[in-house]
């Protein structure tokens, strides 16, 4: 009886090599970072190889520069700020990637010339999605500045028969069956020179007016 192939296989080489392991087809982050200001106010997060996600005027800035050690430096800067930079952060690797990937939380401080109020933003939380009307989405505000300066705003729609917003900033759409546009307004009553926009686009001839609350 002739030998197989496999057992002459076996036989030259007794120790077969593995089999490679089956890895998830998910993007791992090899080291990712929050950024906070002195008094710990999250300022943004960022992960190395994504593309970060930063609302218009937000001027958060991180970098990862990976060395031929394989270590990382990481550096982060905003207006107003200080840049902090860390250096040396290990990632171990395995087959299928980083393994317990690190997470940093970095400190900015700031800057002798920083003014009171670092920065005021309107940003958007969550929204409505039933499909019903009229749909609603609720904005708060992000100010960076001292704890001693209120957050409370007061809110203003400049088309308000497109949408309107209340006093808590949830803004209240109109079902409308062409694009409009609404500029939402948020002043800062502690200091009313200070205000953030936000421009809000909603209609189409596709949308379903039919699907009114309480019908």
């Amino acid at each position: 009886m002739f030998p197989t192939l496999w057992t002459l296989a076996l036989a030259v080489s007794p120790h077969a090599a593995s089999p490679r392991p089956l890895c998830a087809d998910i993007l791992i982050s090899p080291v990712s970072v929050t950024v906070k200001n002195e008094r710990g106010l999250v300022l943004g997060t960022a992960a190395a190889g994504f593309d970060p996600y930063r609302s218009t005027g937000d001027t958060l800035k991180v970098t990862f520069q990976k060395g031929e050690d394989g270590r990382y430096t990481i550096t982060a800067s905003k207006r107003w700020y200080q840049p902090t930079t860390v250096r040396g952060v290990r990632v171990q690797e395995g087959s299928c990637g980083p393994v317990n990937p690190p997470h940093l939380t970095l400190t900015l401080r700031p800057r002798p010339d920083a003014p009171l109020i670092r920065d005021f933003q309107i940003r958007s939380t969550r929204g409505d999605v039933s499909g019903s009307w009229p749909a609603w989405t609720a904005y708060r505000v992000f100010l960076d500045a001292p704890a001693s300066v209120r957050r409370a705003v007061t809110w203003h729609s400049s088309r308000p028969e497109v949408a309107s917003i209340d006093r808590f900033g949830v803004l209240r759409t109109k079902c409308l069956k062409t694009l409009q546009t609404t500029v939402i307004t948020a002043t800062l009553k502690a200091d009313p020179t200070r205000k953030a926009t936000a421009r809000y686009r909603t209609g189409s001839a596709r949308i379903d007016c039919r699907k009114a609350r309480g019908h």
